[in-house]
Protein backbone atom coordinates (compact mmCIF):
# COMPACT_ATOMS: atom_id res chain seq x y z
CA UNK A 1 0.00 0.00 0.00
CA UNK A 2 2.67 2.53 1.00
CA UNK A 3 4.90 1.42 -1.88
CA UNK A 4 2.08 1.95 -4.40
CA UNK A 5 1.50 5.51 -3.18
CA UNK A 6 5.20 6.31 -3.34
CA UNK A 7 5.32 4.99 -6.91
CA UNK A 8 2.23 7.01 -7.90
CA UNK A 9 0.08 3.93 -8.49
CA UNK A 10 -3.66 3.95 -7.70
CA UNK A 11 -4.65 2.94 -4.22
CA UNK A 12 -7.82 1.25 -2.96
CA UNK A 13 -9.16 1.65 0.57
CA UNK A 14 -8.41 -1.43 2.69
CA UNK A 15 -11.54 -2.50 4.57
CA UNK A 16 -9.68 -5.04 6.72
CA UNK A 17 -7.30 -2.50 8.24
CA UNK A 18 -6.70 -2.93 11.95
CA UNK A 19 -5.69 -0.18 14.36
CA UNK A 20 -2.10 -1.45 14.26
CA UNK A 21 -2.05 -1.35 10.46
CA UNK A 22 -3.34 2.23 10.45
CA UNK A 23 -0.80 3.30 13.07
CA UNK A 24 2.04 1.79 11.05
CA UNK A 25 1.05 3.91 8.05
CA UNK A 26 0.75 7.09 10.13
CA UNK A 27 4.14 6.41 11.74
CA UNK A 28 5.79 5.85 8.36
CA UNK A 29 4.29 9.02 6.90
CA UNK A 30 5.33 11.23 9.80
CA UNK A 31 8.81 9.75 10.21
CA UNK A 32 9.57 10.22 6.51
CA UNK A 33 8.11 13.74 6.24
CA UNK A 34 5.77 12.61 3.47
CA UNK A 35 4.19 15.36 1.33
CA UNK A 36 0.56 16.07 2.23
CA UNK A 37 -0.74 14.84 -1.13
CA UNK A 38 0.87 11.42 -0.63
CA UNK A 39 -0.24 11.34 3.01
CA UNK A 40 -3.84 11.84 1.93
CA UNK A 41 -3.47 9.10 -0.69
CA UNK A 42 -2.77 6.65 2.15
CA UNK A 43 -6.33 6.90 3.43
CA UNK A 44 -7.59 3.55 4.51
Amino acid sequence: MIQNVLEGKPNRPYGGATTTFCQKIVDFATENDMPLQQYHALRI
